[in-house]
């Protein structure tokens, strides 16, 4: 008496080549020695004990139907059962690089990525900057960030394959520096508004991200005054000076990152500008005929 046939065989894929499958045990009247399997049109397997058996070396999009028997202890072979199976890709795609930046300016930086592997092939690319919406690119293997001086962008960029397997992301990060200085203003004019106040005009500076403003400070022949604060305009009345002292007045312009230019300067000599006060009360008295 043949054994019962195996049932409920079923499979559990654990990579893009090799699938797991198992069934319930068979029965028989004296016992049950062990099942073998064959796929298709393959000659039967050795005997095993063991209700399962793993496939090795199938091969991606392929169908397989694999047969099972029982066999008792008496030689007798039950009636074969069969699974059918396609083999679905499981393999990410691997990147075998790094991130490489480059053409860092304020403002940019130029970002690509090496080719990725995979076992079925490459569909696209997608990327992301610091955890924004995803992009996709079918080719490129690169992209420019753009942004905002002094500021660190993040970049993450996955490869997904013909079976929409993502693979493993690829992350960086790139600083986006201004050491570009403005340039420096030119004093265009000067005058004394009073005994203790100067006033100093000059040209606007210019700057590859933008002038913040302009700071001044003076030097009496002994000492720095600090520098004032930040101002936009170009014209400052510098005010608190003390007659017969020389001052040098210096003007820098800054860019919205702290740059600061080369100084402009001029020297003024404080002078007593203010006229006395007329004469009053004037009175007569004649002393003689003529006098």
């Amino acid at each position: 008496v043949k054994p019962t046939a195996p049932t409920g065989l079923s499979t559990s894929q654990t990579s893009s080549s090799t699938i797991d499958i198992t069934w319930s045990p068979s029965t028989d009247d004296v016992g049950v020695r062990g099942y073998r399997h064959r796929g298709g049109a393959h000659g039967w397997s050795a005997e095993q004990t063991a209700p399962n058996v793993t496939i090795s070396g199938a091969v991606v999009g392929t169908s397989y139907t694999v047969y099972v028997q029982a066999v008792d202890t008496a030689g007798n072979y039950s009636d074969e059962s069969s699974v059918t199976f396609t083999v679905r890709d499981m393999s990410p795609p691997v990147f075998t690089g790094s991130l490489q930046f480059s053409a860092i300016t304020p403002t940019s930086a130029s970002v690509t990525w090496p080719e990725a592997t995979d076992n079925i092939g490459i569909s696209r690319y997608e990327y992301r900057v610091n955890g924004g919406n995803w992009v996709t690119t079918m080719t490129s293997r690169g992209t420019t960030i753009n942004g905002s001086a002094n500021t660190t962008y993040s970049i993450e960029v996955v490869a997904v394959d013909s079976s929409q397997i993502r693979s493993a992301p690829l992350l960086g990060s790139v600083y986006l520096t201004d050491v570009d200085r403005p340039t420096s203003p030119s004093i265009t004019s000067k005058s004394q508004l009073n005994s203790t106040t100067l006033q100093v005009n000059w040209s606007a500076s210019t700057d590859n991200i933008g002038v913040a403003g302009y700071r001044y400070r003076t030097y009496d022949g002994t000492a720095y005054s600090a520098w004032s604060s930040l101002q936009a305009g170009t014209s400052a009345n510098i005010a608190g000076l003390t007659i017969g002292k020389t001052y040098t007045v210096f003007v820098r312009a800054q860019d919205a990152v702290g740059n600061v230019s080369l100084e402009a300067s001029t020297s003024q000599l404080m002078s007593d500008v203010v006229k006395p006060t007329a004469p009053t009360g004037l009175s007569t008295s004649q002393t003689s005929s003529s006098t």
